[in-house]
């Protein structure tokens, strides 16, 4: 259901993409915190490994590959049902934009990690798509209006 408003209870905006995800990395935050990243890592690359590591069980056997490189030492694999049962735990999730989510798969990605609630600028050339995906969902989509992200 696409809401009119800029408020939407639980929910705070992040100001960058790759914090997007948030939630999933809270998640399994236990395990993450025992990741053994190469040396040198910037933060953005660490963030997509943890994505990567948490979605292990979807990834191809060359995506998991060139995952495992990152690390100094391999990680168990955390299972689809330990991921599933650790995010039913939580409830009303938020996932917030400063700029327009461009592509319908950002919300598919987003329901795979329990995403209830979605807060974007709105007003992009797919906007239809996003508010169509968050309908199929059943997820509340909040357009602020206000675009904080400029190039």
């Amino acid at each position: 259901p696409l809401a009119n408003n800029a408020r939407s209870r639980n929910c705070s905006p992040h100001n960058r993409k790759q914090k997007e995800m948030l939630s999933s990395q809270r998640s399994c935050s236990k395990t993450v915190r025992g990741l053994d990243f190469k040396d040198r890592m910037k933060k953005v690359d660490k963030t997509n490994l943890i994505d990567q590591y948490l979605l292990w069980d979807s990834l191809s056997s060359k995506e998991e590959n060139a995952m495992l490189q990152n690390f100094n030492t391999q990680p168990e694999p955390i299972t689809r049902e330990e991921r599933l049962e650790w995010n039913r735990q939580y409830q009303d999730i938020c996932l917030g934009s400063d700029a327009f989510i461009p592509f319908r798969d950002n919300i598919d990605r987003a329901n795979r990690s329990n995403i209830k609630h979605v807060v974007e600028t709105g007003g992009s050339l797919r906007t239809e798509h996003i508010v169509e995906a968050c309908n199929d969902y059943g997820m509340t989509l909040t357009h602020t209006g206000i675009r904080s992200f400029l190039h």
